[in-house]
């Protein structure tokens, strides 16, 4: 039926794909799915490869937009090829950097949602069912970070990566969009905040 989607899963695999596409294509949906389903296999593993995954598609595009700025660049043949070696070193190094980088913001930013969470929603902060539905619907925030990839997209996934922290947020602690609004405007001040910081490297 159109507008329902399964819960089918039998596999990481499967779970990652079913759980993705619901967030790009119904991401309402999705996030009361992933809550009903917080219990489910693979229910943390799959957040997990999504910050991941966003992590290194963020650095990817990071050095593809530093690639960008050097093709005007000419020099001799040896040059290019210790520039290309040199990107390539530097992506490796970025890689792991992202990554632990984008776990840490995971955890905190779970820790500051599920805090505001509790307090506007008046539910227990030592809830720890409550916590972990919030550590996952966290995760998938950084979906939209996948299109980091692309240049100047860093620029709208922020955004839409706040709107699904919105959405998840709200449902999880079942309060008002004046609530969720207030669980998440610190996330949406730190987008904002990169987004000045993205605009200022372009210059």
């Amino acid at each position: 039926m159109e507008g329902i989607i399964e819960k089918r899963v039998h596999t990481l695999g499967s779970r990652f794909s079913q759980d993705v596409h619901g967030i790009f294509s119904n991401p309402k949906l999705a996030v009361h799915r992933i809550i009903e389903e917080a219990d489910m296999p693979y229910a943390t593993a799959v957040p997990f490869i999504v910050v991941i995954a966003a992590a290194i598609m963020s650095a990817i595009g990071v050095d593809m937009w530093a690639h960008i700025q050097l093709t005007a660049q000419t020099g001799s043949t040896l040059l290019q090829i210790l520039s290309a070696v040199t990107r390539g070193v530097i992506l490796f190094f970025r890689i792991f950097y992202n990554s632990f980088a984008f776990l840490l913001a995971w955890v905190l930013w779970s820790v500051v949602f599920h805090f505001l969470g509790s307090i506007v929603s008046g539910t227990d902060i030592a809830g720890k069912r409550t916590f972990w539905r919030a550590l996952k619907l966290a995760g998938f925030m950084f979906a939209p970070f996948f299109l980091n990839i692309l240049p100047f997209f860093p620029l709208i996934t922020g955004y839409w990566s706040v709107y699904l922290a919105y959405i998840g947020m709200k449902a999880n602690y079942e309060t008002t969009s004046t609530g969720a609004l207030i669980v998440t405007l610190p996330y949406l001040f730190s987008v904002v905040y990169g987004t000045f910081l993205f605009l200022l490297s372009l210059f």
